[in-house]
């Protein structure tokens, strides 16, 4: 496999990412916040189909393959994040078990347990999540970002107080609309968008690995490159030596939490493929790829993938509120834009118990997960534990 790499964006200027709501009216536009992970993939391979455009890597047609008139060049990329980084530390969401013991704003991680009675809750889930009885109330929300340091203490059941970052703002701008077919000026037709401005001092850090990456960063580590919607130009800075994903450990508590740091897009809505929806059993579970035989379909080489099913059951989750997410297909001649999904945003908890903690963290913990595009960074989640609630339930 190819090694990882570290990247560092650092922008010129302003950063537009448009959200899947339309821009008009009232919204706008949600482009004044960080990019779904597929805008970072797709910015990384144009860079790479603009130096090499007629390249040749391994990653190509075979003579039975389905696809014939997609592009498989660079097929072999795969990216993690963006996360925001400030000076040596890097920021995660929050997770959204994470809430505000009281007014003080001090911060509590919620416990999943037992449920007396019914319940509304969707299947397969058997518990719900309960705060400690002894903090109030409040409207008070924690920070939308933790810490490296934070989030490792998070993840073994502790949560430090940390002072917001403030790491970026959002601003407002004004502008016009443009007749497609004319490019011209369409009358009346004014809006407003947000756009992304970062503190100083403030990068966005992400992860890439690939047959065509280490060639791009080979001549130099410094470079510039296309990011955002309004082309804005950026400078990369690569970093190989002992590059690793974040994974803080691994839990071995037979009661473990998979907390996503990227948005997910699941077939099911919230719950994963890889969970069966009436019991809460994990699988389907891949647990090893062969080699790929030289000219095999992609169909065949599926086939002969090892599956067996990992001790571990789904009880409970920590969901916020679903992101809508789309694109622009341009390619296979079917150029236009892509249907609109909702995403589970970044910062859901799922909450599992096994017998086999080993097996259940090598297929949870720093891999992407998510059922649709997790080579564009999807799904991406760590491990941690979590203690049941032996608490008064008002």
């Amino acid at each position: 496999m190819s090694p990882w790499y570290e990247i560092n964006i650092e922008p010129r200027d302003i950063l537009f990412f448009r959200g899947g709501k339309p821009m008009g009216g009232s919204t706008l536009g949600e482009g004044g916040r960080l990019p779904m992970p597929s805008v970072f993939h797709q910015a990384l391979l144009s860079a790479l189909h603009e130096r090499w455009p007629d390249a040749q890597t391994k990653h190509q047609h075979i003579r039975d393959d389905e696809n014939k008139g997609s592009s498989f060049l660079y097929g072999d990329l795969q990216t993690v994040g963006v996360f925001p980084s400030l000076g040596s530390t890097t920021y995660f969401p929050m997770p959204a078990d994470v809430q505000c013991l009281d007014d003080s704003e001090t911060p509590t991680i919620l416990q999943p347990g037992t449920l007396e009675g019914k319940s509304d809750l969707p299947s397969p889930l058997e518990m719900g999540l309960f705060k400690d009885p002894k903090g109030t109330s409040t409207k008070k929300t924690p920070n939308p970002w933790i810490s490296e340091k934070g989030l490792q203490a998070y993840l073994t059941g502790e949560i430090p107080k940390e002072e917001d970052p403030e790491l970026f703002d959002v601003e407002a701008r004004p502008g016009i609309g443009i007749d497609p077919q004319t490019l011209a000026t369409e009358e009346g037709k004014f809006y407003l968008a947000e756009v992304l401005r970062l503190r100083d001092g403030v990068t966005l850090k992400g992860f890439a690995c690939g047959e065509a990456v280490e060639a791009y960063f080979s001549e130099a580590r410094n470079s510039e490159f296309i990011f955002g919607g309004q082309r804005g130009v950026a400078f990369l800075e690569a970093v190989r030596d002992g590059v690793k994903l974040p994974t803080f450990g691994r839990p071995t508590s037979i009661r473990i939490k998979w907390v996503t740091l990227t948005p997910s897009i699941f077939t099911s809505g919230w719950l994963p493929s890889w969970v069966d929806a009436e019991s809460g059993k994990i699988v389907g579970v891949e647990t090893t790829k062969p080699e790929r035989k030289p000219r095999e379909s992609r169909k065949d080489w599926r086939a002969r993938f090892e599956k067996k099913e990992i001790p571990g059951k789904l009880i409970a989750a920590c969901i916020p509120k679903p992101v809508p997410y789309s694109g622009w297909k341009a390619q296979c001649g079917q150029e236009g834009p892509r249907p609109t999904r909702l995403c589970v945003p970044a910062g859901a908890v799922y909450y599992f118990e096994t017998t086999n903690p080993a097996a259940l963290t090598q297929f949870l913990n720093a891999k992407c997960k998510s059922d649709i595009a997790a080579e564009k960074g999807f799904g991406f989640g760590l491990c941690g534990s979590w203690t049941e609630y032996k608490g008064e339930i008002k």
